[in-house]
């Protein structure tokens, strides 16, 4: 739309987001870039319990929820990988090149931690 990359701040709200009710979701942009060179856009997604559909019992407990929400990480972590939206553009490009564009999540360990890259709450 030809705007500012401050014009980006106007999407930003922890309270209001875009609900896409056909698909069950919420996206929230909680803090946007303000240049090219800042710190990425942080997002968060509420995806409703109704269209998710994991069973009752792999959320019944604490350890549970944590292994599901670390399966969960795991997923969209390799889906970013597989799909090479966890590379940025090429740098190089200086003031005039392009810039982001890569999708990225906490990066699994071996363990299976409590995070909060992804959260499962009842």
């Amino acid at each position: 739309d030809g705007k500012s990359y401050p014009a980006y701040h106007d999407i930003e709200s922890s309270t209001r987001g875009w609900a896409n009710d056909d698909d069950g979701y919420t996206l929230y942009v909680a803090r946007a870039q303000s240049d090219p060179f800042a710190k990425p856009t942080r997002c968060r997604v509420i995806v409703k319990g109704d269209t998710a559909k994991f069973p009752t019992v792999s959320y019944q407990n604490r350890i549970r929820t944590v292994a599901l929400s670390d399966f969960l990480n795991r997923m969209f972590y390799d889906c970013c990988r597989t799909m090479g939206a966890d590379v940025g553009y090429a740098k190089g490009g200086g003031w005039g090149g392009p810039k982001g564009g890569d999708i990225d999540i906490a990066k699994p360990t071996q363990h299976v931690v409590e995070q909060s890259a992804v959260r499962v709450l009842q």
